[in-house]
C-alpha cells in the first residue's frame, strides 16, 4: 500500500478568492475525521485511485492548513480492503447525515417507485428509478421539444442544473456530468454561464433522478479550471478540421485521446463542428459505449455571429469507434447515437459563444488551445519565475526543515482514536519522523510530538 500525505485546504484566498477561516477549517476536521473518502482522479469517482481521509491540521505562522493522507492500493487485495472501507463509510456517512431526509423522499414517491430505485447523494438526497420524472411529473414532459429538450425559463434553478419543481428537485441530463456519470458534479461552469447568460437556453433534463427539495447544497470543487481568453475574429479562422492531440494522454489521468475544430460551408452558412474522441467507455445501456462530447454552431452571413450553438453526446459502439478512429471530423459517419444536451437559438457574443464551448468541454484543455487561449495562471508563472530569485535550494523553500530564530511556532493537531494507559502522565510524546532534503530520513528530539488528550465527548462536543 502506497501512503501519500497531502493537504485538503488552507485559510489563504484561493485563484476563486474564496476564503476558508480556521474554525471552519477546525470544524471540518472535527466532523470528519473518522470518514474515509474515495481518493480520485480530477474529483472524477469513476477513476478512483484509492482512499483519502483528513489527518489533522498543521498551524503555523500565517497560514493554517487541513491535512489528508491517502492510501494507494498496489494489489488486488489491497484494493478490495480500500473499496470496501470506502463504501462503508459511504453508507454510514449518508445514513448518518441523511436518513430522514431519504425516508421522507420515499414517502413522497410511494406510489410511483419502482422496484429497482436506488439511493444516491452527489448534489442532494435523490432517488434514481427508471422513468420516475415522466410518471411523477407528466405536465413537464409534456413541454420538451422534438429533440427532448425544455426552455430553462419554463425551470425554477436553485443551483446550476438543478431545478426545483414543488416538493422535489430535476436535474440536468446525466451526460452534463463529468465523465456522464450521476455519481459525479454536474459541469458547473457551463451551467452557471448557460443560466446567466442565456436564460432562454433549452436544456435536456434527467429522466431517472429526483431530489427532496431543501437538501441541495453547492458542489464545490477546488480545481483550477481557466477560461482563455480569446481572439474574437471568428473569420481569421480558416476552413478545414484540426486535429488536436492530447500529448499527456493517459487512460486513467487524461482519457481523451485528441479533440477535432472544424469549419465548413453549409448551404451557404458558416459552420464549426467539435468533437472529442475518448476511448474510454463511459455509457452503460444494453452494452458499454463510448460516449464522446460534440458541439455544433452556425454564423450569420451579416454579421459573422454565432446565431446557433448546440451540444451534444454522440455515442459509438466498438466497431463504429475503431471506424471514427481513421477518419477526421467531416469524414466521420453521422449514425451515431445521438443524445442531444442543450440548444442556443439567437444572437451570441463571439465572447459568450467561446465561454459555453469552452466550459461544456470541462478538463479538456485542447479546446482553449485551439481557439488561441492563454492560461493566465500560467502566464503569471512564468512571470514570477523570470524575477524570483531563490535564497536557498527548492527543497528547502517548500518543505522547510530547519528552524529560525523568529520562525514562530509549528503545530500539528491530529485526533487519535487509540486508547492507552499513559498512567500519572497526561501528556505523552510519541516520537516523530519525517523526509528532509534529498529523501534524508531523519528523526530528530526537537520535531518530538505532543499529544493532548481529550474527551471523547468533547471531540465531537
Amino acid at each position: 500500500m502506497i501512503i501519500a500525505n497531502g493537504t485538503v485546504a488552507n485559510d489563504r484566498v484561493n485563484k476563486y478568492g474564496e476564503l476558508l477561516l480556521p474554525e471552519a477549517i477546525f470544524s471540518a476536521y472535527q466532523q470528519q475525521w473518522m470518514d474515509v473518502l474515495p481518493y480520485t482522479v480530477n474529483h472524477d469517482s469513476t477513476r478512483r485511485i484509492g482512499s483519502s481521509r483528513i489527518s489533522g491540521i498543521f498551524i503555523e505562522p500565517g497560514a493554517t492548513y487541513l491535512t489528508n493522507q491517502m492510501l494507494i492500493p498496489e494489489n488486488d487485495a489491497e484494493k478490495a480492503k480500500v473499496d470496501s472501507q470506502v463504501r462503508k463509510s459511504y453508507v454510514s456517512r449518508t445514513e448518518k447525515e441523511h436518513g430522514r431526509d431519504f425516508e421522507r423522499l420515499m414517502s413522497l414517491l410511494s406510489d410511483v417507485l419502482s422496484e429497482g430505485n436506488k439511493r444516491i447523494y452527489t448534489d442532494s438526497v435523490a432517488i434514481i428509478d427508471e422513468g420516475i420524472v415522466p410518471r411523477l411529473i407528466p405536465e413537464l414532459w409534456e413541454q420538451l421539444d422534438a429533440d427532448g429538450l425544455i426552455c430553462m425559463c419554463n425551470l425554477t434553478p436553485v443551483l446550476p442544473g438543478i431545478f426545483r419543481y414543488g416538493e422535489f428537485l430535476i436535474y440536468a441530463h446525466p451526460y452534463l456530468r463529468r465523465s456522464l456519470s450521476r455519481f459525479n458534479s454536474l459541469n458547473v461552469p457551463f451551467l452557471t454561464c448557460l443560466q446567466e447568460k442565456m436564460p432562454n437556453a433549452k436544456i435536456a433534463l434527467d429522466a431517472d433522478m429526483i431530489g427532496l427539495a431543501g437538501t441541495e447544497s453547492p458542489h464545490r470543487e477546488y480545481a483550477y479550471w481557466w477560461g482563455p481568453q480569446f481572439d474574437n475574429d471568428l473569420s481569421k479562422i480558416p476552413l478545414g478540421v484540426s486535429h488536436f492531440e492530447n500529448e499527456h494522454y493517459d487512460r486513467l489521468m487524461s482519457p481523451v485521446l485528441h479533440t477535432e475544430c472544424g469549419w465548413y460551408i453549409q448551404d451557404d452558412i458558416r459552420t464549426f463542428e467539435c468533437e472529442e474522441i475518448t476511448d474510454i467507455r463511459n455509457i452503460n445501456h444494453s452494452c458499454d459505449m463510448y460516449g464522446c462530447r460534440y458541439v455544433h454552431s452556425m454564423l450569420a452571413a451579416d454579421t459573422g455571429l454565432p446565431y446557433h450553438l448546440d451540444g451534444a453526446i454522440r455515442a459509438y459502439d466498438d466497431e463504429k469507434m475503431l471506424h471514427r478512429l481513421d477518419v477526421n471530423l467531416k469524414q466521420a459517419d453521422r449514425n451515431t447515437v445521438y443524445t442531444k444536451l442543450w440548444r442556443v437559438d439567437q444572437q451570441i457574443s463571439v465572447e459568450i459563444w467561446k465561454e459555453l464551448i469552452t466550459h461544456y468541454y470541462r478538463d479538456n484543455h485542447l479546446i482553449g488551445e485551439y481557439f488561441g487561449g492563454v492560461d493566465q495562471r500560467q502566464a503569471e508563472s512564468v512571470d514570477n519565475s523570470e524575477t524570483h530569485q531563490p535564497s536557498a535550494e527548492v527543497e528547502n523553500e517548500l518543505i522547510p526543515s530547519d528552524l529560525r530564530p523568529g520562525d514562530g511556532i509549528r503545530l500539528f493537531i491530529t485526533i487519535d482514536d487509540r486508547e492507552e494507559d499513559f498512567g500519572k502522565y497526561d501528556v505523552k510524546l510519541r516520537p516523530h519522523t519525517y523526509t528532509g532534503p534529498h529523501n534524508q530520513y531523519i528523526r530528530a528530539i526537537e520535531y518530538e510530538s505532543i499529544t493532548l488528550l481529550v474527551s471523547a465527548a468533547a471531540v465531537h462536543r
